[in-house]
């Protein structure tokens, strides 16, 4: 039987469709994952959706030596994402086996240790700059210490109560997936997996060859008009006054906290705030008398800060 060619491109267009949201989505969670913090993970994302972009246009122009690079890559990640996401929803999590209260727990200790080390260093200096460089980084390490403290606690309210049962899939856990599976005998796994992920590369490959890629029209791309710049989200103000004027309200300190720590406290409190966004505020700060060109906190009302920054 010989389906009719309307049908055939309908097939091969959707078949190609699926098989490249497949392979976007698993690698932009993979990379994701990958990515040690908030920052860096845009730029990871970027390379995973690049790399099966590339697997089609090598394809498309027959650059077969890039084509098989690419395409072992993204086969690789696909495969070892199913693999470990499948053997990580099938285990249970209890205190002794959680991987992220150990890491917390190593974080703890770690930043203690350079506390009592930064304690010393503030005992032996002489001269004020350095005393004032010293007790910078204590109290920027007392934050760090604090924060981990508070989320060991609450991961481990979670485990206790049974409301977390999942086990968190990490960096690691993706790059050594394939032998883990092979060492804990999960052959059926293994090979119907390959078979799926394999299938969908050759779906892309031959959809290529139907001459199913879609054409980019020719069209002259209308100049667009110049538009006011989006408002800044009241939420993400919010959150960027809050968590820098805790030291100054708290006595601590009298300025914001510098970026690295706060996109540090933001991924230890499992948050997400956008670098852009977090630049267009500090600029809006700056430009409205919030904060001074050092990130002097001059307006200690929270409220009437969030609205000049939004203003």
């Amino acid at each position: 039987m010989t389906l009719p060619p309307k049908i055939n491109k309908i097939i091969d267009a959707g078949g190609l469709f699926v098989a490249l949201v497949v392979d976007l989505v698993l690698n932009f969670i993979c990379f994701s994952v990958l990515a040690p913090d908030a920052l860096t993970r845009i730029a990871f994302i970027a390379v995973g959706i690049m790399i099966v972009l590339f697997v089609l246009r090598s394809w498309n122009k027959r650059q077969f030596a890039i084509y098989v690079v690419f395409v072992i890559v993204v086969f690789f990640f696909d495969y070892s994402f199913i693999l470990e996401s499948t053997r990580a929803q099938s285990q249970g999590v209890t205190t002794e086996t959680d991987t992220e209260l150990s890491r917390l727990s190593n974080e703890l200790t770690t930043a203690q240790s350079t506390l009592i080390d930064l304690h010393g260093q503030y005992d032996r200096a002489v001269r004020a700059d350095r005393l004032r460089e010293i007790n910078n980084q204590i109290e920027t390490t007392q934050i760090r210490i604090d924060q981990y403290n508070a989320d060991y606690k609450s991961r481990l309210l979670l485990i206790e109560s049974g409301k977390h049962t999942g086990v968190k899939i990490t960096a690691k856990n993706i790059m050594h997936a394939i032998p883990n599976a092979w060492h804990d005998k999960r052959y059926i796994e293994m090979i119907v997996f390959a078979m799926i992920f394999a299938g969908l590369q050759f779906i892309v490959a031959s959809s290529v060859d139907n001459k199913i890629v879609i054409k980019a029209e020719h069209k002259r791309t209308p100049k667009r008009k110049r538009t006011t710049p989006t408002p800044l989200p009241e939420a993400d103000v919010s959150r960027f006054v809050k968590w820098n004027w805790y030291r100054a309200e708290t006595g601590m300190a009298t300025s914001i906290l510098p970026k690295e720590v706060f996109f540090d406290l933001v991924k230890k409190r499992n948050e997400q705030f956008s670098g852009s966004i977090y630049n267009r505020i500090l600029a809006a700060a700056k430009r409205n008398g919030i904060i001074d060109a050092d990130g002097k906190i001059l307006i200690m009302d929270q409220n009437l800060a969030i609205k000049k920054i939004i203003a």
